[in-house]
């Protein structure tokens, strides 16, 4: 890996660093790295960093629906004392993005993870965000 990747993948741990627990995605990492430095990455340069921190462990993804297509986003590991313990799915305000880590969905993954099976798919372990709205925003 040369000395300038390694550059752009520190700017980008950055941007995510920055927005405390805050799930982030390109274009917003981007957004920062333009505050940042004054430059912009090129979109498959932050595709292709974002896909190689989140294979070696060093971000989780998040899977949600945006104008009709799937999009990813990305936040640094939670660490947890013990797996059970680890949080894996999310309720997020669609309005203000307040979020509330789901610690205790094993019902929800058991219902989610028959329905893939039956329709013989198998479930990732990746994180679960579902769209919500909170009480403030109108829900």
């Amino acid at each position: 890996m040369t000395e300038r990747t390694l550059e752009q993948h520190a700017l980008i741990l950055e941007a995510i660093a920055q927005a405390q627990g805050r799930s982030l995605n390109a274009n917003e990492i981007n957004q920062y790295v333009v505050q940042r430095v004054g430059a912009v990455l090129r979109p498959h340069t932050v595709y292709r960093g974002l896909k190689h921190l989140f294979e070696a462990g060093r971000l989780e993804r998040e899977w949600s629906e945006r104008n009709g297509r799937a999009s990813a986003s990305y936040r640094l590991p939670v660490q947890s004392p013990a797996p059970q313990a680890q949080v894996r799915g999310r309720l997020e305000c669609r309005a203000c993005a307040r979020t509330v880590d789901l610690s205790d969905a094993q019902a929800w993954f058991k219902a989610l993870a028959d329905a893939c099976e039956a329709n013989g798919m198998v479930l990732s372990h990746e994180r679960l965000k579902i769209g919500a709205l909170c009480r403030t925003c109108g829900g």
